[in-house]
């Protein structure tokens, strides 16, 4: 083979990642998650009209997505249209309950907001899911509800990078009905807070880039409450950003303390044959998601995750009234188009394999 035709191979061979890299871009997640990264951080940036505009060209593409509704409703209440933000902050309720405190807290302060600081009583509210009944907290042995407070922390750094991380943690009050968990939050986020500031300190030590084109980089890790009672605390971590390059990034995490000993639970804790396990969320994924989506199907996709089912490995969960949701990252099983993808499995489903000790 002479040097001619080694350059030919090696530009057919580009030409062919070229094309291949541009065929993936024209992909629905692909320009779904482009829209969903500028709308964020023209929200960042507070370019309301265009955040708008990117969360719409996002709902167009994957209308039963809440969190681009959640995200055009702050674009919205940004613009001063609060029955517009409204409306999106109900649809995306309707399509995921599970976002449904969060949003009513954003309901809550847009009409106080509108009313110069009084909430209106006869306003639309969120639709509201079955709750306890007090008689339930009273009956012995019955768990207690807890209230956790999420606070945002955001920082800026000299380069126009930006990071938003959500800090939890317990009232008074719920501090002396669950004062190891109280403890557990409080050394937990300090040691979380401890590490933004040092990895915030190290981004501005370092000299901004030349302006162009691309967006600064940016880390969003916004947290919702899966679950807070006396027995256990799951928190939900959306989390996304951009670092560069063509796309952003995307994923969801799970992070549960045992409420009655502050301790971080991990799945060891909820899983009691990994070998079984891994098996049933491997059939899940591939009956709910199909097998093209990953990069290996049966026994070697079973062996993937049981590698990444110890508590050190890839996979996350959180808990909820009736079972357990499992996440797995963008890349851990299959190519970044594919998204990352998430199972649930009820407690009453394979009691022998996954623990019931959590369920109410």
């Amino acid at each position: 083979m002479n040097r001619l035709q080694k350059i030919i191979i090696v530009l057919a061979a580009i030409l062919a990642c070229m094309i291949g890299m541009c065929a993936y871009l024209l992909t629905p997640p692909a320009r779904y998650s482009r829209n969903m990264n500028l709308g964020n951080r023209y929200l960042l940036a507070m370019d309301y009209e265009k955040a708008a505009q990117a969360f719409t060209a996002a709902i167009t593409i994957e209308p039963k997505k809440a969190e681009a509704y959640i995200g055009r409703g702050d674009a919205y209440a940004g613009l001063k249209k609060p029955e517009k933000a409204q409306a999106d902050y109900i649809e995306a309720v309707q399509l995921d309950p599970g976002v449904q405190e969060a949003v009513q807290k954003k309901i809550d302060a847009l009409e106080m907001t509108q009313d110069g600081g009084t909430a209106d009583s006869t306003a639309e509210t969120v639709p509201q899911t079955p709750a306890p009944t007090p008689t339930d907290e009273a009956v012995p042995g019955a768990l207690t509800t807890l209230n956790p407070v999420i606070t945002d922390t955001f920082w800026e750094g000299n380069d126009g990078s930006q990071r938003t991380v959500s800090f939890v943690s317990l009232s008074d009050s719920d501090k002396q009905l669950c004062p190891a968990l109280g403890q557990g939050l409080d050394s937990y986020f300090a040691q979380e807070e401890k590490q933004m500031e040092s990895e915030n300190q190290r981004v501005d030590s370092v000299p901004p880039l030349p302006e162009n084109e691309t967006p600064p980089p940016y880390d969003q890790q916004k947290a919702t409450i899966a679950r807070a009672d006396t027995k256990i605390l799951s928190i939900v971590y959306a989390i996304e950003g951009y670092g560069g390059g063509i796309h952003g990034w995307h994923m969801t995490h799970g992070l549960n303390f045992d409420s009655q000993t502050g301790k971080i639970l991990t799945t060891a804790d909820i899983i009691l044959n990994t070998q079984t396990a891994s098996q049933i969320l491997a059939q899940k994924l591939i009956t709910e998601v199909g097998a093209d989506a990953f990069y290996n199907s049966g026994a070697t996709l079973q062996s993937d995750i049981e590698s990444n089912l110890k508590p050190d490995g890839g996979i996350t969960w959180s808990a909820d009234q009736n079972g357990y949701t499992f996440y797995f990252d963008i890349y851990l099983f299959g190519a970044y188009y594919a998204g990352g993808h998430e199972t649930r499995v009820n407690f009453s489903e394979y009691p022998d394999v996954f623990s019931t000790a959590w369920q109410n």
